[in-house]
């Protein structure tokens, strides 16, 4: 993005219809939405109240008025790190933590909180058939806090796989341990898995479905929905280990050519780099509305405030 305007703007806009590192041997492991999902206008329209509740709570906290200088107004969410069967690199997975920052700025804020290692139980199988269980074990408080699981995922072809928030898969609660990213240990900075060595662009891609988006090649080149956000160009499918420069243009009817540097495309790290704004205001809407307490957790210090109703009049 090469400008930043303020998060009001983008979830206000009623124009919203509403990946990860690739190589050609690895992908993305996301489960297929059961039923995909758009905000309403209304419903931006209420997470934008409940944005602006959020940041005069932090201002008001501070001794300031809103409309003041704030060095963040991102939405801060604390990161539980679980290091599967030890020796994890923790500081290349500082390091994939502040890119992500970067490339989430300046909407959303992630802080290591805790960082617990584990043995070996789920080092191979934390990826595969047994991921569920091994979240069930280890998971510490799912809706307080994002939780990230670095295994052995190489075995079963992936870079790793996320949960979505409530607001997108209704089948879930706030506090289910299903929820958090697993990630492949050699998916971070510097790691083996990418066609001269990985960035670290998967953990935003993953973390870009823990908060609600969908692939840009979801849905394909249907114009009716696709992945529900209008400035991602339609996509017909994922591009594996294509050239950043390859000026594909796969739904030519869309007006507009496949993006190669959008995080939440298949293309290889190096061309990764960013989010779109609609992106983004999906993001803030699907973690506002599905994931309260995480958000609570992180920007507000405070247990005691609801943003499932607390900051707005229903009647108004």
């Amino acid at each position: 993005r090469k400008t930043t305007p303020t998060m009001f703007k983008y979830l206000t806009i009623a124009a919203v219809v509403t990946g990860a590192a690739a190589h050609s041997d690895f992908s993305c492991g996301q489960r297929e939405p059961t039923e995909l999902v758009a905000p309403t206008d209304a419903q931006l329209t209420q997470a934008a109240k409940m944005l602006a509740g959020v940041l005069e709570h932090r201002h008001a906290r501070a001794g300031r008025k809103l409309s003041e200088s704030w060095d963040s107004n991102a939405l801060q969410i604390g990161v539980v790190t679980h290091d599967i069967g030890g020796g994890l690199d923790n500081d290349a997975v500082d390091a994939n933590i502040a890119l992500m920052n970067e490339q989430f700025s300046p909407y959303f804020e992630f802080t290591i909180v805790d960082r617990l290692t584990h043995d070996d139980t789920f080092l191979a199988k934390g990826c595969g058939d047994e991921a569920e269980t091994m979240k069930q074990d280890l998971a510490v408080s799912p809706g307080e806090f994002y939780n990230i699981y670095f295994a052995d995922c190489a075995a079963e072809g992936l870079f790793g796989f996320s949960s979505f928030p409530p607001s997108i898969d209704a089948s879930t609660t706030e506090d289910d341990p299903s929820h958090g990213t697993v990630q492949a240990r050699e998916s971070l900075p510097g790691g083996s898995m990418c066609d001269g060595g990985c960035d670290g662009d998967t953990m935003s891609h993953e973390t870009g479905h823990y908060l609600g988006l969908y692939h840009t090649f979801q849905g394909g080149c249907d114009e009716t929905g696709g992945d529900y956000v209008s400035d991602t160009p339609a996509e017909s499918e994922p591009h594996f280990g294509t050239s950043c420069d390859s000026g594909i243009d796969s739904c030519p009817d869309s007006g507009d050519a496949d993006i190669t540097s959008n995080l939440m495309a298949y293309y290889e790290d190096v061309c990764l780099d960013d989010f779109t704004d609609l992106q983004m205001s999906r993001a803030l809407w699907a973690t506002l509305t599905g994931r309260p307490t995480l958000v609570s957790a992180g920007s507000m210090e405070s247990s005691d405030l609801c943003l499932a109703g607390h900051y707005w009049d229903d009647e108004a």
